[in-house]
C-alpha cells in the first residue's frame, strides 16, 4: 500500500506553494488537494458554484497553469454575499478578477451570474470538474447537485464543501449522508469537509483508488492527514500574509499621520486596524491549536504504524 500511496499523492504538483491565499481561509486547507486532482483528472471544463475571493477556484487555475494547459474554467457568483459567506463589497470581484487576467490570461471567466440562470449557458454532458460552495443549507446544496448533475461528463467529478459544518442552519452534512450511497465517494474533515463524489462512468485509475470503498480506516486515515498537513500550511501562509498587510497599512497610517491627514480619518482607520489585528490574532491562535492536534495526531499515526509493523513481523515469523 505504502508505495501505491507515495504514487497517488506524493506527486510533485502538490507540494507547490498555493499562490493566492487570501480571506476567508475556509477553502484554503484543501487546496493541495485541488492542485492534486487538476493533476489526476486534466479537467476540459471546471465549472465553481460559489466563489467569493477565489480561493479554490484560483487553485484550480494554478494547477492547471502548473501542468501546463488552458482549460474552460468558469467561476459562477453574484459577488454580493449570502447569510453564510456575509455581505462584502465590490472589491473583491474587481480584486479577483484583476488577479486571475494578470496570472492566466483568457481561459478563466468569472461569471455574473445565480447559478440557476447559469445553467442555461452550459450544454448537458460538457463539464468535468464542478465544486459546489455556494448557500449551505440543505435545500441549497441539494437543489445545486441535482440541478447541475446533467451538465457533468463521462469523467464527470463533483467536489462539495462545508461537509463537516454542523452549525446554525447548514446542512450539506446531511445532503452529504444521503449521496455516499449512490456515487463513489471521498471525503475530507479538515477545513470544514470536503467531499469528493464521482458521477461519471468512466472514473480515472487514482480517483477509483481514492474511493474505493474498501479502503481501510488506516489507509483513509492517511490519506486525510497528508491533504490536511499541506492544507495547515496554505493557512499558516495565509496568516504571514495577511499580517503584512496589516503591517503596510499601519505604515500608510504613520505617513498620513506625517502628512497631516485629519484626526478623525486617522481615528477611523486606526479602530479599523484594531479590530483586524485582534481578529489576526484569533486566527493564529487557532492555527497554532490547530498544529498542537495535528502533531499529537501524528505521535498517535507513528505509533499506530509501529504497531501494525510489529504485528506483521510477529505474524510473518
Amino acid at each position: 500500500m505504502s508505495e501505491v500511496f507515495e504514487q497517488l499523492f506524493y506527486r510533485p504538483i502538490v507540494f507547490n506553494e498555493i499562490e493566492r491565499t487570501v480571506w476567508p481561509p475556509s477553502w484554503l486547507g484543501h487546496t493541495p488537494f485541488a492542485l492534486w486532482l487538476m493533476d489526476e483528472l486534466r479537467p476540459g471544463r471546471i465549472v465553481e458554484l460559489g466563489t467569493h475571493s477565489g480561493n479554490s477556484f484560483c487553485a484550480l487555475c494554478q494547477g492547471a497553469a502548473l501542468i501546463g494547459y488552458e482549460p474552460d474554467a468558469v467561476a459562477i457568483d453574484t459577488w454580493k454575499g449570502d447569510p453564510h459567506a456575509g455581505n462584502y463589497s465590490e472589491t473583491v470581484y474587481s480584486e479577483l478578477s484583476e488577479y486571475v487576467a494578470a496570472l492566466y490570461g483568457k481561459f478563466p471567466r468569472l461569471l455574473r451570474s445565480t447559478f440557476e440562470e447559469a445553467l442555461d449557458s452550459f450544454s448537458d454532458g460538457s463539464i468535468d470538474l464542478l465544486n459546489i460552495d455556494g448557500y449551505h443549507t440543505y435545500e441549497a446544496t441539494a437543489d445545486n447537485f441535482n440541478s447541475w448533475l446533467p451538465k457533468l461528463s463521462n469523467r464527470g467529478v463533483v467536489l462539495i464543501h462545508d461537509i463537516a459544518e454542523k452549525r446554525d442552519d447548514f446542512g450539506v452534512w446531511k445532503f452529504w449522508a444521503e449521496i455516499q450511497s449512490r456515487f463513489p465517494t471521498f471525503s475530507f474533515l479538515h477545513s470544514h469537509g470536503l467531499g469528493v463524489v464521482c458521477v461519471g462512468s468512466e472514473i480515472t485509475p487514482g480517483m477509483t483508488w481514492l474511493t474505493d470503498r474498501a479502503r481501510s480506516d488506516y489507509e483513509i486515515g492517511r490519506i486525510r492527514f497528508h491533504f490536511s498537513t499541506l492544507g495547515n500550511s496554505a493557512i499558516v501562509r495565509s496568516n504571514i500574509v495577511n499580517q503584512i498587510v496589516l503591517g503596510n497599512r499601519i505604515s500608510a497610517i504613520e505617513d498620513a499621520i506625517s502628512s497631516g491627514l485629519v484626526v478623525s480619518e486617522l481615528s477611523k482607520r486606526n479602530s479599523e486596524i484594531a479590530t483586524e489585528l485582534n481578529r489576526q490574532i484569533d486566527r493564529i491562535s487557532a492555527i497554532e491549536s490547530l498544529h498542537t492536534r495535528t502533531s499529537a495526531i501524528e505521535e498517535e499515526l507513528s505509533r499506530q504504524i509501529e504497531r501494525i509493523t510489529t504485528l506483521s513481523r510477529i505474524r510473518n515469523g
